[in-house]
């Protein structure tokens, strides 16, 4: 079913005047029987009437609303993820190119499970409007131009799982912007010109995808992922900082896939690998001129490791043994 929000329901006709007409056309008197049926058939026209009513102040005007399939969204080329996280039905409500400047905001609470803002002029963004969709799984806010994000509710809100930021021209992400959302477990980030993004910023218990490549971060603060301790996959390609801190990862049992490529990097700290359990590590295209034997040492677990379009000079055997042996 697709409920388009931008037409209107002039084709209904109020309760009373349908009552009233037919009243005035049986004055004769009517059967117990026939009463029945014209009662009946007034109370389905309610109850047909306020659902559609409702449906459609639900679906803020100039949106699509749509009940579809994880099945119906994949061929449509929406992404699926997170379909199979709230249960019921998928509940998509389309925005995506509609010359929005702030996220729209229904006359009674939505329903929907996906909402799509992409391709609008959203510059600015207060994650306070996610109270009018408490339903909510998966937002999607990717290629607005959008510089700024708040927060200024304090309350937490339990339904999102999967965030995308990505293709917009964030500089900043502030301490606990992103706060506040318990269940997250996807913040794409990429294509931002993000340079800071401060100790506190992915306060996300939840989280286990963190995509923060084609940024401009000269630095990745050793305390960045403290408070996302279920990381699973990092992507941090394409930034161009130079240097990996001891402790950056260390705490990240979960951490699975690091994407570090495409950077400037040189050299990396003797313990930054310690204590992980990583089975993927990209190391590509940065400016290693020897491989960095001892901090490879610590990776155990590790089955993969990348390090295609670096000048290397030697490539010491021993560097990559506890990589290769498997």
């Amino acid at each position: 079913m697709t409920l388009n929000n931008t037409t209107s329901h002039q084709h209904i006709i109020p309760l009373n005047l349908q009552a009233k007409m037919l009243l005035s056309t049986h004055r004769g008197g009517w059967s117990t029987s026939l009463k029945l049926v014209f009662l009946f058939s007034v109370l389905t026209f309610a109850v047909n009437v306020s659902h559609e009513q409702k449906q459609a102040s639900s679906c803020p005007w100039g949106c699509k609303c749509q009940t579809m399939t994880s099945e119906a969204m994949a061929a449509a080329g929406f992404d699926t993820t997170g379909a199979e996280d709230g249960g019921g039905a998928n509940i998509l409500l389309n925005c995506s190119g509609r010359n929005f400047t702030q996220p729209p905001i229904p006359i009674v609470d939505s329903t929907a499970s996906k909402l799509l803002l992409t391709h609008n002029t959203i510059t600015h963004v207060d994650l306070v409007f996610l109270k009018h969709y408490p339903s909510l799984r998966v937002l999607n806010l990717g290629s607005n131009g959008l510089r700024s994000l708040s927060k200024s509710i304090d309350a937490p809100i339990f339904s999102l799982t999967h965030m995308d930021l990505s293709g917009n021209h964030l500089h900043v992400l502030h301490d606990y912007v992103l706060s506040g959302f318990p269940s997250l477990k996807t913040l794409n980030l990429s294509g931002n010109d993000l340079h800071t993004v401060t100790a506190n910023a992915l306060s996300l218990p939840a989280l286990e995808t963190l995509d923060l490549s084609k940024n401009k971060l000269p630095i990745i603060g050793s305390h960045l992922f403290e408070t996302s301790p279920r990381l699973n996959e990092i992507d941090l390609s394409r930034n161009g900082f130079s240097r990996l801190n001891d402790g950056t990862f260390g705490h990240l049992t979960h951490l699975n896939l690091l994407d570090l490529s495409h950077n400037s990097l040189m050299r990396v700290e003797d313990n930054v690998f310690v204590g992980m359990n990583i089975s993927h590590l990209d190391l590509g295209y940065n400016n290693f001129r020897k491989v960095p034997s001892l901090p490879l040492r610590k990776l155990t677990a590790a089955k993969t490791l990348v390090l295609d379009g670096n000048p290397l000079n030697i490539l010491g055997k021993a560097g990559v043994y506890h990589v290769l042996k498997k």
